[in-house]
């Protein structure tokens, strides 16, 4: 309500649903000047960028999570009027949030200002985006977070087969022979985790060249540490994002009820193969 007696009302609508992200991240490039080793200072900047992602996700997800989006499509007001409002509250907050982790958590550096800046485009254009595409703000963010990763990875291997699995060309089972229906149930979620191993790819490729150009030294470790620690947290949420999301996106989610077995099978199967893909990869990247 102070927000609405000196701002326009939905000016401070939107500033009151992004401000405890806000808040969080500017605590967190506060917290970043405290003295410390260089895993702190890691840590920050991943904090930070993901941060701003949040912010993008939050700016439309907020809609959905509190079922606004009805109501706000009903007020007498042009979209793009409703649009634009968002993206300028968006806009100052994600600058703020860039000026104060510039001068908190970065060093001046050309990659540091590449860093910044794709946060910035990243959270004012391609969260919002896939926010409304999945519907979902926890969504929008692990995604626009790996869409770097996918197209750094794209970008060194070349133009080339493609990084997925074609299920069409997998061998003709022979005739007469049948496999146990939960195997095949499991091998249906592991091709849905397509997402999930080239993400685990991607990190495993970034692991090696920061220990190639850096060799074992305690500041490549530290940004070693740190970028095991978020990624891990961040795989097991995208693996159990892709369980279900893809799941709806292929358009196989109405037919995966016609199956002869029972739902709460299907279900144990879904959760379990989740849950094992998680520990196993995590694992993997922490022992590496």
């Amino acid at each position: 309500m102070m927000l609405a007696r000196v701002l326009p009302l939905p000016v401070a609508k939107e500033v009151r649903a992004l401000l405890p992200v806000w808040l969080g991240c500017l605590a967190l490039m506060v917290a970043g000047l405290a003295p410390g080793d260089g895993t702190i200072r890691a840590l920050v900047v991943l904090s930070y960028c993901a941060g701003s992602v949040a912010l993008g996700a939050v700016s439309i997800g907020h809609e959905y999570t509190h079922r606004t989006l009805p109501l706000l499509l009903v007020q007498p007001a042009s979209r793009a009027r409703l649009f634009l409002v968002k993206q300028l509250v968006l806009a100052v907050m994600l600058l703020a949030l860039a000026a104060a982790a510039w001068a908190t958590a970065f060093f001046p550096s050309s990659a540091a200002a590449m860093a910044v800046m794709l946060s910035v485009l990243g959270g004012l254009f391609v969260a919002p985006c896939l926010t409304m595409l999945s519907r979902n703000p926890l969504a929008g963010t692990v995604f626009t977070i790996v869409i770097p990763g996918l197209f750094w990875l794209e970008a060194i291997e070349g133009r080339g087969q493609d990084l997925r699995v074609d299920l069409r060309e997998a061998a003709p089972v022979a005739a007469g022979a049948t496999q146990p229906p939960i195997w095949l149930l499991v091998k249906k979620e592991l091709g849905l985790q397509q997402l999930a191993f080239g993400v685990s790819g991607v990190y495993v490729l970034g692991w090696l060249l920061i220990y190639l150009r850096a060799g074992i030294r305690d500041a490549a470790l530290d940004v070693a540490g740190a970028l095991t620690f978020f990624f891990s947290g961040l795989l097991a949420m995208l693996i159990g994002s892709l369980a279900s999301a893809e799941e709806r996106q292929l358009g196989t989610l109405e037919w995966q009820g016609l199956l002869p077995m029972a739902s709460w099978k299907q279900w144990v199967v879904k959760v379990g193969t989740a849950m094992a893909l998680s520990m196993v990869l995590g694992i993997g990247l922490l022992w590496e």
